[in-house]
């Protein structure tokens, strides 16, 4: 970590952000974290335009997910 101090501040790193009891993260947190980041970072697609950023799904278990993809893309495939 010491060698990385010298790194220009661009560069920034972040080595751990939460632990399980002390010092938890939450889902929702980190989803809000990655979508704030992409929002002032955006990726740049090949075109130059800055690609459209939107909130994650997050599912709470297996079937739920299942469901979202037959609805979202099965059905329109057959």
């Amino acid at each position: 970590m010491v060698r990385h101090k010298f790194q220009p501040p661009y560069q920034t790193r972040i080595y751990h952000i939460g632990s399980s009891m002390r010092n938890p993260i939450k889902i929702g947190d980190l989803q809000r974290f990655i979508c704030q980041y992409f929002i002032e970072k955006p990726w740049i697609n090949g075109d130059g335009n800055a690609t459209k950023v939107k909130k994650i799904t997050i599912f709470n278990n297996m079937a739920s997910f299942h469901r979202y993809i037959t609805i979202r893309y099965l059905i329109f495939l057959k």
